[in-house]
């Protein structure tokens, strides 16, 4: 905290002067420090005569020892659990057995009882369940989630890389006084520390970093969907269902017109069970027209490579790899994608990848179930004919 001593201070404007942010002003020809500061010092510095001192705030420090457990925010639409979420449980159980701690899954709005039971085979120890029933706001989740760290106190908490997840997890904490690293494609517990090593993309998906939260708790991150595979284990019988209420403070003068969630058929990749997606051997966007009759004949849908977006051919929601999302189509149908690691991180869940590519040395090959090395304008009509296209 900075402090203006008045009787050392001579109004000499030094500091005022030195101040990057605006943050010094002079009230009834006194100097104060106004909401602007960064306390980035530079005034304490500058100052000739030391009226300006840096008192450092202490945070009051976290007991570590008491947060336990790993937990996952449980995401659901129309009462039932999106996939995502079975695919958060696939990873908390694997992270939770090497913690040798319990597997938690919290939820707000009534769940139907096939979901409940569903969690079950999934490795769960524990589900809260919070009751709201009216539609997603962060401010009133954030709520219910605050209760919920204070009183169970996990160690880990995941969240989905959603619309929702990407909203409410860095809120949530702020409010918990902890980071957060968003969109992890791996997460794995570093045996001396018992730490949650968090591991995502940067820039522009050129190299990855691993990042760990060792002075608070909980561990908090978002992870993309498709990442981790939704595998069922030994069914638990015996979990423990606490129903939480508490009282919900509503923010005036706010009001929640609707939320809306759009279907796209056509981008809905995470979903999609066939993917054909082009890469720069297209040669040019429109290269992509001819995807989309391979897609149509195929019930499938398009997808691309980060620098065919960069080049304007197509719109960015259409983009795999570790700058995109993450898919896990039954057959994904790779055309003039030389296989960079950026992009087949991506794909990797994949049941088969087949790739088409003229250039027979392409990293893609290596990767794939299936290869025809030619050019993909003479190949995918042949396959578009074979079908009856």
């Amino acid at each position: 905290m900075i402090k203006v001593l008045s009787d050392r201070c001579v109004n000499c404007n030094i500091c005022k002067e030195k101040c990057p942010f605006g943050a010094i002003e002079t009230i009834n020809n006194k100097i104060h420090i106004n909401s602007n500061c960064k306390e980035c010092l530079m005034c304490v510095k500058s100052c000739p005569n030391n009226a300006i001192t840096y008192d450092k705030i202490e945070k009051k420090k976290t007991n570590l020892i008491e947060y336990k457990n790993v937990c996952i925010f449980g995401q659901s639409m129309d009462k039932k659990l999106e996939e995502i979420t079975y695919e958060l449980l696939t990873k908390g159980r694997e992270l939770a057995n090497q913690l040798d701690t319990k597997l938690i899954l919290v939820v707000i709005r009534e769940l139907k009882e096939e979901d409940i039971e569903k969690s079950k085979e999934y490795g769960v120890d524990k589900i809260i369940k919070y009751t709201y029933s009216d539609q997603y706001d962060c401010m009133i989740y954030a709520q219910f989630l605050l209760d919920f760290v204070r009183k169970y106190k996990p160690d880990i908490f995941l969240f989905p890389a959603t619309d929702i997840g990407r909203e409410l997890a860095p809120f949530l904490a702020s409010k918990c006084n902890t980071g957060i690293t968003a969109d992890c494609t791996k997460l794995e517990i570093d045996k001396d520390t018992n730490l949650l090593k968090q591991t995502r993309p940067t820039f522009g998906g050129k190299m990855l970093a691993t990042i760990t939260i060792p002075d608070n708790k909980p561990q908090m991150c978002t992870v993309r969907q498709g990442i981790f595979l939704a595998e069922k284990v030994k069914k638990n019988e015996v979990v423990d269902i606490i129903e939480e209420k508490i009282k919900i403070e509503q923010e005036k003068n706010k009001i929640i017109i609707d939320n809306i969630r759009k279907q796209n058929k056509e981008t809905n990749l995470k979903d999609a069970e066939i993917i054909i997606a082009g890469g720069m051997g297209l040669g040019k966007k429109e290269g992509f027209e001819l995807l989309r009759k391979l897609a149509y004949i195929l019930k499938g849908q398009i997808a691309t490579t980060r620098a065919c977006v960069e080049a304007g051919w197509i719109d960015k929601k259409y983009q795999i790899g570790q700058t995109g999302i993450s898919v896990k189509p039954k057959i994904y149908i790779a055309c003039g994608i030389s296989g960079a690691i950026q992009h087949t991180a991506g794909i990797k869940n994949s049941n088969y990848i087949i790739a088409i590519n003229k250039d027979v040395n392409a990293p893609i090959f290596k990767i794939a179930d299936y290869g025809i090395v030619g050019d993909l304008y003479e190949e995918i009509p042949k396959i578009i004919k074979k079908l009856g296209g």
